[in-house]
């Protein structure tokens, strides 16, 4: 314990009961009036954007542009789904259906005819790079 304290400590033991009740209450509304202050104000306030109309404005606009941005994209993704269903009901691909697998597809091949044995694909593949 530091000197000063036990200074105030002998201080305290030398007071009457009352003198000591009157020092407690007092020490209390002090504590009290310390917690319920509000707290010290900085030395300096950070500037808001709320408070700078250029930056606000600026700030619509940005987001006006990412706004027309989005929808721009959403309809350029519309298009381009409608044109990839065109192509795949052209080949004859049903897109409202599931994909098939590797599976499925070898059966369908072999049903038509093709030999997975053959190596047609490959050997094609092959004289191309022999030219």
């Amino acid at each position: 314990m530091s000197p000063a304290l036990s200074q105030a400590e002998a201080l305290i033991s030398s007071l009457s009961y009352q003198e000591q009740w009157w020092l407690m209450e007092w020490l209390i509304q002090r504590l009290r009036a310390r917690a319920l202050a509000p707290p010290p104000a900085p030395q300096h306030q950070p500037v808001l954007l709320s408070d700078d109309p250029a930056a606000l404005a600026e700030l619509r606009a940005a987001g006006d542009r990412l706004l027309r941005r989005a929808e721009q994209a959403k309809a350029q993704h519309e298009e381009t789904v409608r044109a990839w269903d065109k192509a795949m009901a052209a080949m004859g691909i049903d897109v409202s259906e599931p994909p098939i697998g590797a599976e499925a597809l070898q059966q369908m091949l072999i049903a038509e005819g093709i030999n997975p044995e053959d190596n047609e694909f490959s050997r094609g593949i092959i004289e191309m790079r022999e030219e």
